[in-house]
């Protein structure tokens, strides 16, 4: 392949790959691999068929978030913005309307263009580009979003006597100024415990909708009159929709698995004795990285010996002896393609795109120097079968808590029951785990051993299940051949 195009100097950047910037990575039409601008159009269509008529639909993106002073985190999108709009950049925001006929229109919210901002932190799309990459009928500087939602409501209460809007407001959609809460409200950013009432959703809405108004505005007090604004939220819906994985979602996750296969192999080689736990979390972080994964998809458990039976033990700072079992959770965050850009003599150079998307979570428990003891064998292979079983089962099965969603999230769709009859296009984890506390009511040879085996699992119409992490090793004679032979 031929990588010539790339010489050329673009006018048109953004934030994020186009594939006339990155014709290598993007194939035309393309917001991010394997998703075309019509796949997005389509999810927003099918959000509208949800809503009401004469009703409107307000989903807000994330900001820089900071670690310390000015040191911030690298920025991730609110999964939910990005599932619908494929736009990847801070301080964002976009409100779906539906009305009287069922039409629907898309307007979003983002930075505009700024030469001085631009000279520190690169690109953005900006409002005019991004009707023609985003397709959005409206566009506006995120810095409006409160007036012109003001403005919206306002005109479409002239029209009629209610508006219902679907919303999970307050949420964080910006961070100017590094801190600056656009909504004047309590930031409560990934909250999935939803123990707050309707009534303060309700009241919570109500403040930052009032807030867009000033005291002296007559339309205010008709507006906080009850029956003119109805509330719904919108995460349950949502999570309805990114419940099914579509064909090119499945295509992507995939991928992030056999990025995730590749990453514990090389793991796997380079453990010996007395390694630590913290050496093995940046092996696997670099090798996922190496063969093409974007990041993390969340804080790894890397813990030997006892230390496997703490579930979600991520201090990982401790040695691992002689003896001990490793048990590794551990996965990577995929929406990219990789491909070679040339080739000099010794090396082969790889471009990656960053998009953002879909997760993996794969769990695997092996010897630190490479050979099972009988106990430690008897009990792998108890829960290798409860492992194999349970995914032959799939289909005739409920998911329970061995197992949960995946997709754009590790803990995908939180709100969607696990005691669901599992359908064709769902994507789970089944992950059983054994664990015998250091204690003489157990056999010695058992005693403080924990194991999990993990892996991800699409669900098919025919009843075969698609292990999307079949690539990572997990028989006992695969592992012992495996390990400390790098």
């Amino acid at each position: 392949m031929k990588f010539n195009r790339l010489k050329q100097r673009f006018t048109t950047l953004i934030g994020q790959p186009l594939p006339e910037t990155h014709p290598h990575l993007l194939q035309p039409n393309e917001i991010s691999p394997f998703l075309l601008l019509s796949t997005f159009r389509q999810r927003r269509s099918k959000l509208a068929s949800k809503m009401r008529k004469n009703s409107m639909a307000i989903i807000g993106g994330y900001g820089l978030r900071y670690a310390t002073g000015s040191i911030f985190y690298p920025f991730h999108q609110n999964n939910d913005l990005l599932y619908f709009t494929g736009f990847n950049e801070k301080d964002s925001a976009f409100i779906l309307e539906k009305d009287h006929e069922g039409i629907e229109k898309f307007t979003l919210f983002l930075n505009e263009k700024n030469k001085f901002d631009e000279v520190w932190d690169g690109p953005v799309c900006g409002t005019e580009l991004s009707k023609k990459y985003f397709n959005a009928n409206n566009s506006y500087p995120i810095q409006q979003f409160k007036s012109i939602l003001k403005n919206l409501i306002l005109e479409k209460l002239k029209k009629q006597d209610s508006l219902r809007i679907y919303t999970d407001l307050p949420i964080d959609v910006t961070s100017i100024e590094k801190s600056f809460e656009l909504l004047n409200l309590p930031v409560n950013i990934g909250d999935v415990s939803h123990s707050a009432s309707l009534k303060k959703f309700d009241s919570s809405i109500s403040k930052f909708l009032k807030n867009c108004f000033t005291p002296n505005e007559s339309k205010a007090e008709k507006f906080h009159d009850e029956g003119v604004l109805e509330f719904s939220k919108l995460d349950k819906i949502i999570q309805e929709e990114r419940l099914y994985k579509s064909k090119e979602e499945i295509e992507i996750l995939k991928k992030c698995g056999k990025i995730s296969g590749k990453a514990f192999i090389e793991t796997m080689k380079s453990t010996k004795p007395y390694i630590t736990e913290h050496f093995l979390q940046a092996l696997i972080e670099f090798n996922f990285k190496k063969f093409g994964g974007e990041k993390l998809s969340y804080v790894p458990v890397v813990a030997g010996g006892e230390r496997a039976l703490i579930i979600h033990y991520v201090i990982n700072n401790q040695i691992v002896k002689d003896g001990d079992l490793i048990l590794m959770d551990a996965g990577c965050e995929y929406g990219m393609r990789i491909l070679p850009l040339y080739f000099p003599k010794d090396f082969l150079i790889f471009n990656i795109i960053k998009i953002g998307g879909y997760v993996s979570d794969i769990t695997r428990t092996w010897p630190v120097n490479g050979k099972f003891t009988v106990g430690q064998k008897a009990l792998y292979e108890a829960v290798l079968k409860a492992n194999k079983e349970s995914i032959k089962e799939i289909n005739q099965l409920y998911p329970h808590h061995i197992s949960h969603y995946l997709g754009m999230d590790v803990h995908d769709t939180p709100l969607i029951s696990r005691m669901l009859k599992l359908k064709e296009n769902m994507v789970v984890t089944i992950e059983p785990g054994l664990y015998i506390p250091n204690s003489t009511n157990y056999s010695e040879e058992f005693r403080g051993i924990g194991i999990r085996i993990e892996d991800d699992v699409v669900v098919t119409k025919d009843g075969e299940p698609l292990v999307l992490s079949k690539n990572c090793p997990k028989e006992v004679h695969e592992l012992e051949s495996i390990i400390g032979t790098s």
